[in-house]
């Protein structure tokens, strides 16, 4: 019979302190970004200039997009790291290895939102006349590497057999 979130075992693993911070500032630098963004978006032009080296645009309505994606994404993000249960893993989820499986569940999501972070201030800060085109573009080549990293990580937890939970 497959897994389902309901048959798995419960997480009684603690988060680590790192997990936490991370999740947390980028949750609150999404927050105040959007809080900028909004005073910008009144006061902007109907497209602003991006200081990308050839004439590009943003317009308000883009940006009031990329904005709102943002926001529901990095809180959906945010929302299922704390419910490693619900992951999808490469591996069979059982009572020795469940704790370090979703430990590193819960952190390649963190980590993911870290990446989002970056390209959502990157792209804040060109709005602002300064070039966030770098922040953008090295968060957005981090992605598929965190990817290939965590699953590593989740594949490795997986063979892992538990004496307790995974320490903190």
């Amino acid at each position: 019979m497959p897994q389902t979130k309901y048959t798995r075992p419960v997480p009684t693993y603690s988060t680590g302190a790192v997990t936490i911070w991370l999740r947390r500032c980028c949750l609150a630098g999404i927050g105040l970004v959007t809080c900028a963004l909004a005073v910008r978006w009144v006061t902007m032009a109907e497209a602003v200039e991006l200081p990308f080296g050839s004439d590009q645009y943003l317009s308000r309505g883009a940006l009031a997009t990329i904005a709102g994606g943002a926001v529901a994404l990095a809180l959906l993000i945010a929302y299922l790291s704390r419910i490693p249960r619900w992951q999808v893993y490469p591996a069979e989820i059982t009572e020795e290895n469940a704790q370090f499986v979703y430990r590193e569940g819960e952190r390649s999501l963190v980590w993911l939102l870290v990446a989002l972070f970056g390209v959502y201030l990157g792209v804040a800060l060109s709005t602002f006349g300064v070039n966030g085109i770098g922040l953008s573009a090295v968060s957005i080549i981090s992605i598929p590497i965190l990817c290939f990293v965590q699953l590593a990580r989740v594949s490795n937890a997986s063979m892992r057999k538990a004496s307790g939970p995974p320490e903190t």
